[in-house]
């Protein structure tokens, strides 16, 4: 990664000393780091694979740290096709498992396991004073021996936190993507769960850099989703602005997800739906639904209305959420208000989709 940002930056002596250092760590990537040498790529996809390994307590008082696999390492590559065309392998990058047992600051294991046996030893020693001793003296310092063992063996567990949504392993991909048109389709080998097709991805032409998205595929399934595999677009959105077959707002019933704006609604009267309709009118109905519209980035928690929630921001094309929330037919709005409820009635009164046309659901 620091040698593509340098040589995005055009500093290409820094760009081919990362390159070396990363060939050297791993020399299964050299096509990769040919390609990047090269600079014949317009588009890079990082794309994650995987769960990454958990941490655990071990030994005496769990006071050893270990990483133990969740996805199994494998030396399997990554599938990457475009369109029709003959699929290019692409080994990982990073396996994480690995990565994982190179652990740092071992040395304080030592220290926990010598405070797991004192804690230990005082705990025999205080139960034997305790329970030998004739004096009430005595008996408390038995009780402090064994409270003071309590706490060594406690302080010697090792911290087992650890960065749960880490992948098991990460391909980077540099690719020449020549137009938007192009779908991109992603396996990992022999796991045909994981296959993803990708749509709309734009690339830059050479003076403007590389585009850059970030992909994770799915692990935790036994086939691919079909909206991973459909390579297609069913809702006219933000990038794309004439997808659908039914060119007028999803909460009216339509096949459009795009904000309310002057340019939206001009597209509909092209269309020759909600000629009766003006540009405030329309942002009222959203407003009575709660759906925001101005707001063009994601909100963490924030449901897309194709999923039952209130905003229209956008994924990136060419990403797994874009191809989540446009690749596959879903369920039909249900309006919150009497007024959009009334809007949507006369709207599938009075709108059709064109003759033969069909919207997979």
């Amino acid at each position: 990664m620091c040698a593509i940002a340098n040589q995005q930056l055009n500093r290409h002596d820094e760009a081919a000393a990362h390159l070396a250092d990363a060939l050297e760590s791993n020399t299964a990537i050299d096509q990769i780091v040919q390609r990047l040498k090269d600079g014949d790529y317009n588009t890079v996809l990082f794309v994650d694979y995987g769960q990454g390994p958990q941490k655990i307590g071990t030994g005496p008082d769990n006071a050893v740290a270990q990483f133990i696999p969740i996805t199994p390492s494998d030396g399997h590559d990554l599938l990457v096709s475009q369109d029709d065309d003959t699929a290019e392998r692409f080994a990982f990058a990073l396996d994480f498992n690995g990565i994982a047992q190179d652990l740092m600051w071992n040395n304080l294991e030592d220290i926990r396991i010598a405070k797991s046996h004192i804690g230990s030893a005082l705990l025999i020693a205080g139960a034997a004073t305790a329970s030998m001793s004739d004096s009430r003296a005595g008996a408390y310092a038995g009780l402090a021996m064994m409270l003071a063992g309590v706490a060594a063996k406690v302080g010697a567990h090792a911290d087992t936190r650890y960065c749960e949504i880490m992948p098991q392993r990460t391909y980077i991909v540099p690719l020449n993507v020549s137009s938007t048109s192009k779908r991109v389709t992603l396996m990992v080998e022999n796991q045909p769960q994981t296959k993803l097709v990708l749509t709309g991805i734009n690339p830059p032409d050479r003076q403007s850099g590389c585009a850059m998205r970030y992909i994770r595929l799915s692990s935790s399934q036994s086939a691919a989703a079909s909206w991973a595999e459909s390579g297609q677009i069913f809702y006219s959105n933000r990038y794309y602005l004439s997808a659908g077959e039914r060119n007028y707002p999803y909460i009216f019933g339509g096949d459009c997800v795009r904000a309310p704006t002057e340019q939206t609604l001009a597209s509909y009267h092209e269309s020759g739906y909600l000629n009766d309709i003006t540009l405030d009118q329309l942002q009222e109905y959203y407003r009575l639904e709660g759906i925001d519209w101005d707001n063009q980035a994601i909100a963490a928690g924030t449901l897309h209305v194709l999923e039952g929630g209130t905003s229209l921001a956008c994924p990136l094309p060419g990403t797994a959420g874009f191809a989540r929330l446009f690749g596959q037919g879903h369920v039909p709005y249900e309006p919150k208000s009497d007024e959009v409820e009334d809007a949507a009635c006369k709207r599938r009164s009075k709108s059709a989709a064109p003759a033969g046309a069909k919207v997979q659901r």
